[in-house]
């Protein structure tokens, strides 16, 4: 796809570069204060990404999204979980205070054998 509408990769980065930079341009004074003035824009997401024009070829816009796929991945994690030791436990003494924890839940599903499955 890159081939086809002449863009190399570093069409890409240079691209990407440029347009996802916000950088002072300077300070206006009014009355008693200073305002710092910027210039630019931050990518925001996926769409933006996705629209985001690489190369100008013939005239023609060549976006992202035509020689690349862009998928959002993960969300970042909002919370965490914990667990640690009581004061009567006897490992408190040679283990660090908290770990991270990870929570599983089961179910049986109704008109099912639950003892199968737990022999496999």
């Amino acid at each position: 796809a890159m081939a086809a509408r002449r863009t190399v990769p570093l069409d890409v980065l240079w691209a990407i570069d440029v347009s996802n930079k916000l950088l002072p341009a300077g300070e206006v004074q009014v009355r008693d204060q200073n305002i710092v003035v910027k210039a630019g824009d931050f990518i925001r997401d996926a769409e933006e990404l996705r629209n985001l024009v690489i190369n100008v070829v013939d005239g023609v816009p060549v976006y992202l999204k035509d020689i690349a796929r862009i998928i959002d991945g993960p969300a970042e994690p909002a919370s965490y979980s914990w667990i640690s030791f009581g004061p009567a436990s006897d490992l408190i003494k040679d283990l660090p205070d908290l770990y991270p924890a990870v929570a599983i839940s089961v179910a049986k599903k109704k008109g099912s054998n639950a003892v199968f499955p737990a022999f496999w």
